[in-house]
């Protein structure tokens, strides 16, 4: 019983520091270009580097949807190129959820996903998910 104690003690904290390092990310513009360079580098999509690079786009997606930037227009081109994503179930509801928020509002910016050959995969995936 004290094992289960202390399991829930070290994931409250562990909560609590990643709660401070999402916070100092939507504040820090300046991590944004260290976590593009993590997902756009030539071995992000390698096996033992999918769930790093997935979660690398949660961050991004939510300092889009969440975060006060003025590049939106210029990350957002680069973020769908990004998709799909697959292996990372938790993140993708939140990578998908703000990418269906981009379809009811803008029909234009979808229509200009230049990958535009993967969007019929990142349709099924959304649905199998």
């Amino acid at each position: 019983m004290q094992s289960k104690t202390r399991f829930f003690h070290l994931f409250n904290i562990a909560k609590e520091l990643l709660i401070e390092m999402y916070m100092l990310i939507l504040c820090d513009t300046e991590a944004l270009p260290m976590l593009i360079s993590v997902i756009e580098s030539p071995e992000a999509r390698a096996a033992e580097n999918v769930s790093p690079t997935e979660n690398a786009i949660s961050a991004v997606t939510k300092v889009l949807k969440y975060g006060s930037i003025a590049a939106v227009n210029d990350i957002l081109p680069r973020w769908l190129a990004w998709l799909p994503v697959w292996e990372d179930e938790d993140e993708a509801v939140h990578i998908y959820g703000y990418f269906c928020d981009l379809v009811e509002v803008s029909v234009t910016l979808i229509a200009s996903f230049k990958s535009y050959l993967k969007f019929p995969f990142v349709i099924l995936l959304m649905l199998t998910q």
